[in-house]
């Protein structure tokens, strides 16, 4: 059965835009937006340049192997699962962080199980978990690995991992929560909604609008810059550099984080389409000045106060010690050491939330699925948008033929609102993102039709591990 299993390989660097170095595309992570790619019959993988975007990566098929950047088959449909509940609840430590707390776990067939433990014993990642959800079913909810390699800490459903680019998902319900208020409209020139933004214009083509549907579609023209994404603003913890005075700096030509003319695509906003982690950086600021309040604020009150997801956040510091998964890579000797921008140790922070820097947890991250899998309808009837509003975020919005820079993504034509489409061959029309950077891979989709959702974190970047995970839950669902 077709899935985009494999191709998450240089995705991810271009989703998180954080871990790669620039090319034509700059592509400072993988195509987060990639969705699960349908498998072609014998076809070949895919594959990406040094520190450029993943191309659309060839499709293996049934029970082939992805290459770097590819795309790998479903072999042969395994055990169904057993229902269980939702993920961890979390309570308050000194200061009002927040600790571990309960946690859930629903498991699958042994034959399912058996797989996982399979995976995590090739020692290629340090740790992962997964959930998957059909309907009003929790039907597999996991971990394997050691959340901190350095200590005495397993992994769980309710341990927070970095979601890299998945995070745009949430900012995108964000910005439509927005524009459902009547707040927020998405062809207005960003210019026009404050004062921060009045820079916010191509210099080439100044007499053109870069609107939310720009940020939001990747087709605003603005290319991301080595320093938008490497160690030079990156910090231990949260960042110190605001997210509103770095996005700001960079069309202010005082500002030492101004990116000039380098930072754009020659292209006129609105006919040209590029993976754009800064396009996500402009829209965390116009979220923030339009809606009066800060992303986290609006994180807790929009999405994650509704849901009761208790261990999502943008703030590291708003964990207690010792509950964030610790990303790293492996040493080449049978261990692992921290893998990050340069700051470290894990975790680590970069002014640019909204494209990258969201903390969750597998449990939290499936219920957020499932409510996106039943049009923005959580299990327990709360309501994320109106059904007119999930429907406009799910819609294509591209055309076909569209100008791209090759970053990765399977078609801009399949692009939606912060979020990518990907028919699968099999019936499902998943719809979703990947992400990627130092330290995490992440995925998070859901197909519509049958109300299916899954969500597969690991605390290493590896995407070919990420490809087996995915193809374990297409058995799974199968």
């Amino acid at each position: 059965m077709g899935f985009f299993v494999g191709r998450a390989s240089l995705w991810l660097a271009l989703v998180a835009g954080l871990i790669v170095s620039t090319s034509a595309c700059s592509g400072a992570e993988p195509a987060p937006d990639a969705p699960p790619a349908a498998a072609g019959s014998g076809g070949e993988a895919g594959s990406a340049g040094d520190g450029g975007q993943a191309g659309d990566g060839g499709q293996a098929g049934d029970g082939g192997q992805a290459g770097d950047g590819g795309q790998a088959g479903a072999p042969a449909s395994g055990g169904g699962g057993t229902s269980g509940g939702r993920g961890s609840s979390g309570g308050s430590g000194a200061g009002g962080c927040r600790e571990l707390g309960a946690t859930s776990r629903v498991e699958a067939s042994p034959e399912d199980e058996a797989v996982l433990d399979q995976i995590a014993s090739k020692g290629q990642v340090a740790s992962f978990a997964l959930g998957v959800a059909r309907g009003d079913t929790t039907t597999w909810l996991t971990a394997r690995g050691a959340a901190d390699p350095a200590g005495d800490r397993d992994a769980s459903t309710g341990t927070p991992y970095l979601l890299a680019s998945v995070t745009k998902v949430f900012v995108a319900v964000l910005a439509m929560s927005l524009v459902e208020e009547g707040r927020l409209d998405l062809d207005a020139d960003v210019r026009t909604l404050s004062p921060a933004l009045a820079r916010v214009s191509h210099p080439l083509h100044p007499e053109v609008a870069i609107t939310t549907r720009h940020l939001l579609t990747h087709t605003s023209s603005l290319w991301d810059i080595p320093f938008t994404y490497d160690a030079t603003h990156a910090t231990a913890g949260d960042a110190a550099l605001p997210m509103r005075a770095f996005v700001t700096g960079y069309f202010d030509p005082d500002s030492p984080v101004f990116g000039g003319m380098d930072a754009w695509w020659e292209a006129p906003p609105g006919s040209f389409s590029c993976y754009s982690n800064m396009g996500f950086g402009v829209l965390g600021v116009v979220i923030e000045e339009v809606g009066g309040a800060s992303l986290e604020e609006q994180l807790r009150s929009r999405i994650a106060g509704p849901l009761g997801l208790t261990h999502t956040s943008f703030r590291a510091d708003s964990f207690c010690k010792d509950v964030l998964v610790r990303g790293v890579k492996p040493d080449g000797k049978g261990d692992f050491v921290d893998d990050n921008l340069g700051a470290g140790p894990q975790p680590e922070g970069h002014p640019e939330l909204a494209s990258g820097m969201l903390k969750s947890s597998a449990a939290d991250m499936l219920l957020f699925a499932r409510t996106l899998a039943r049009g923005g309808v959580a299990p327990d009837g709360t309501r994320l948008l109106s059904g007119a509003t999930f429907e406009a975020m799910i819609a294509r919005q591209l055309s076909p033929g569209i100008a791209a820079c090759g970053d990765g993504r399977s078609d801009p034509a399949q692009q939606a609102l912060g979020l990518v489409h990907f028919p699968d061959g099999s019936g499902r029309d998943w719809i979703g993102h990947y992400g990627g950077m130092a330290g995490a891979t992440s995925a998070l989709w859901f197909d519509r039709g049958s109300e299916t959702a899954y969500t597969v974190l690991q605390s290493t970047l590896d995407p070919l591990v990420l490809n087996d995970l995915e193809i374990a839950v297409l058995q799974h669902l199968d």
